[in-house]
């Protein structure tokens, strides 16, 4: 009990902190309490999305730091995925730049193990979101590899054009050509739509 009345304390006093100055260490300080206290329950996911967003306030220098908690929150007690989480996590990582091979890799392992197939997809729009067309075209190619559609194809195609990468122009159309046109007649109306943009 005594845990628990500290656990809910620090949590309290972290949040209070968190609203009248957000970037103060004295926030940092009292979710790393609330941590201390929070035995197994959904306070520690909570508390280590919000030093997360602590980290990820203060900039890009902290990013890393951002990137870590967020990891650390993925899982509530019942060790159900936190789609708010999930869906930071993308973004931190998305903000970070590289090439994003090692975190295709990383997401791809987390995707299979949780049965999570459009993960990926996730992260390479957003690279493509955040301006980074090599980490996106990298997620993108190794996706469309894995399983060939004519969307993916066209944005392969269109993304190509812009790095003038003529070889895989010419792979990707003469593959959109002969397989993937056929499906076309599955494309949902928001495909339709954005391949049409994309032509």
């Amino acid at each position: 009990e005594t845990a628990a009345l500290k656990r809910e304390s620090f949590l309290r006093v972290a949040e209070i902190l968190e609203h009248e100055s957000p970037k103060s260490p004295e926030v940092e300080t009292a979710y790393r309490k609330t941590l201390e206290f929070c035995q197994g329950t959904d306070t520690c996911s909570y508390a280590h999305y919000r030093l997360a967003w602590f980290y990820r306030a203060k900039g890009d220098s902290e990013l890393s730091k951002a990137i870590a908690e967020v990891k650390l929150s993925l899982f509530d007690s019942k060790g159900a995925i936190r789609e708010e989480a999930l869906r930071d996590w993308v973004t931190f990582v998305s903000q970070a730049g590289g090439d994003g091979q090692a975190a295709m890799t990383e997401f791809d392992e987390f995707a299979r193990a949780k049965g999570r197939p459009n993960l990926l997809d996730q992260l390479g729009a957003a690279y493509f979101s955040n301006g980074n067309r090599v980490a996106g075209i990298r997620i993108l190619t190794y996706t469309h590899a894995r399983n060939p559609h004519l969307l993916s194809g066209l944005k392969l195609i269109e993304e190509s054009l812009g790095q003038r990468d003529w070889p895989a122009i010419d792979r990707l159309t003469n593959e959109s050509a002969t397989k993937l046109l056929g499906h076309a007649q599955t494309l949902t109306a928001s495909d339709r739509k954005e391949a049409e943009n994309i032509l």
